[in-house]
């Protein structure tokens, strides 16, 4: 795919996609949503293109909110669990744009899409099994716990594997001191030379002291 298309794509599966999810588990509740989404309706109450712009809107909208639940919760527990994110050299970002865009594109989007998917979907699970108490089968419980498990293994691989890429490209920020700078070098050791290693106030014997010194114990 081109840059573009990898844009728009990673755009759909990150936001728009577990939008709609979350709006479709809203449309009980909300009539004018299910209205909008309600495909089996007469012709004349089918969604006109206004409608569909609404709901275009709105999945982004709702996409975009999933995003900050994921930030919150998915983000925390997978610091807190051992995956964090390295603290990047954020200077060569500039010259390594295109490639980290590829990163973002090629494993971030699909962290962003395993999590909000888990959001939206168990907002759906949610309001059908609880809140409107439908009688769902057996098989429905075991196929949503299967796809949380499957999607959180899955959101957490994509997240290390965003994490090592871009470090790759950026590297890891040198450590520095408590307050910012490093420590200042002393004037012997930026002329290459070593400071001297006689203690202050003493000098040491000429070879004429030294040979007085024998005659005098001869």
């Amino acid at each position: 795919m081109s840059p573009l298309s990898d844009r728009s794509f990673g755009v759909f599966i990150a936001n728009l996609l577990p939008g709609f999810i979350s709006l479709w588990s809203l449309a009980p509740f909300v009539p004018p949503l299910a209205n909008w989404l309600d495909g089996s309706m007469a012709a004349e109450q089918a969604p006109s293109v206004g409608g569909f712009l609404y709901v275009t809107i709105a999945s982004f909208t709702a996409g975009l909110g999933l995003n900050v639940v994921r930030w919150v919760l998915f983000d925390t527990l997978n610091a807190l669990t051992g995956v964090k994110r390295p603290r990047w050299d954020e200077g060569k970002l500039q010259a390594n744009f295109d490639a980290y865009l590829l990163a973002v594109d090629h494993h971030f989007r699909y962290y962003q899409f395993y999590t909000c998917m888990m959001l939206a979907v168990g907002m759906l699970y949610g309001a059908h099994r609880f809140v409107l108490a439908e009688p769902l089968d057996a098989a429905v419980d075991v196929a949503a716990a299967t796809f949380f498990v499957l999607f959180a293994l899955a959101q957490r691989d994509a997240l290390k594997r965003y994490y090592t890429r871009t470090t790759r490209i950026l590297d890891l920020q040198r450590n520095t001191m408590t307050n910012g700078s490093h420590p200042t070098p002393s004037p012997a050791a930026t002329n290459g030379s070593h400071p001297p290693t006689d203690k202050p106030g003493t000098t040491k014997p000429t070879d004429q002291q030294k040979t007085n010194d024998q005659k005098e114990k001869a």
